[in-house]
């Protein structure tokens, strides 16, 4: 139901967007998923990651066709896939508490977990490779 909301929203987004601009969007083609995704992004290059429902992220070329799989050795819900920086692709666990940094080969580059003093609903990169954390814990 979660992601059929989430689905929703970006649908909407879509829709809205094409509104404003005054284009219409036009399915081009169809691609086959490997699994559900829960979280979708797009790099400099045009290069679609998703990560699926069991816990591994894949990497797209914009035509659709699969490149690279990612399947971590302990396996957890992603609450966030974030790949714009290209070099840094970061992937956020809320359950775990812990992010992963993968490079451009989805080859995992380092992972840390939260310190047990905040319990972070999302976290994302900043442009300056930051890492930024929602808390709302701490109001």
């Amino acid at each position: 139901m979660k992601s059929n909301k989430s689905l929703f929203l970006v649908l909407s987004f879509c829709l809205l967007a094409s509104l404003v601009n005054a284009q219409a969007i036009t399915l081009v083609e169809r691609i086959p998923l490997v699994e559900e995704p829960i979280s979708v992004s797009i790099d400099r290059t045009d290069h679609i990651y998703l990560a699926g429902k069991k816990g591994n992220v894949y990497k797209y070329k914009n035509t659709g066709e699969l490149l690279l799989t990612y399947s971590p050795q302990k396996p957890g819900r992603i609450k966030n896939v974030e790949a714009w920086s290209t070099l840094n692709i970061l992937v956020f666990y809320e359950g775990l508490q812990e992010f992963s940094f993968l490079n451009r080969f989805l080859t995992e580059i380092s992972t840390q977990k939260f310190n047990s003093d905040i319990y972070a609903r999302l976290a994302t990169l900043s442009s300056d490779n930051n890492l930024w954390v929602f808390d709302d814990q701490d109001y």
